[in-house]
């Protein structure tokens, strides 16, 4: 025979009463074996699910963060094509003249243009200049090695992206 303590009246009492002579609370029971098995076996796995699910983004998080990656990317391109733009407008006899007709983003990096400027004479002429990769080797229409380089980097490619509009 054991003794317990009433969980109401916080008086002792025999284990073999079931209930508290003093204030008439039921024994408290063990919990058994079987019991706690089960609530281990199904509890763990729950309270593990429940905070792998509140420790990763829910959608509208990685929907915010992947539009914030596209602008970003989109505002770095169209930087980019501004430059190349500009280092085109650059080499024309008239650069107030410049007008850009299109400007394509190829899948390997390469920015094909295609513009209108001023002769010599004073005439419009169409024109295109090509960026690939390897900024460095840009080649403008009349330069030499341009056919070769706009028929391997524009002509022969699926344009990725039309970046036109990126540019005022």
């Amino acid at each position: 025979m054991g003794v317990i303590t009433c969980k109401d009246c916080k008086k002792q009492f025999s284990t073999d009463a079931k209930v508290c002579p003093d204030c008439g609370a039921e024994k408290p029971r063990k919990t058994s074996i079987f019991t706690l098995f089960i609530a281990i076996f199904f509890g763990i796995p729950i309270i593990m699910a429940i905070a792998r699910a509140s420790s990763q983004p829910s959608a509208p998080e990685i929907d915010m963060a992947a539009k914030g990656q596209q602008e970003a990317q989109d505002r770095a391109e169209r930087i980019e094509v501004r430059h190349l733009i500009a280092e085109t407008k650059a080499a024309m006899r008239n650069p107030d003249s410049f007008r850009l007709e299109r400007a394509l983003a190829m899948s390997n990096k390469t920015v094909c243009l295609s513009f209108r400027a001023q002769n010599g004479f004073g005439g419009m002429n169409i024109g295109a200049a090509v960026f690939p990769a390897d900024r460095s080797k840009g080649k403008i229409k009349g330069m030499d090695g341009f056919g070769r380089l706009f028929k391997r980097e524009c002509e022969k490619r699926v344009p990725e992206k039309d970046v036109t509009d990126l540019v005022d």
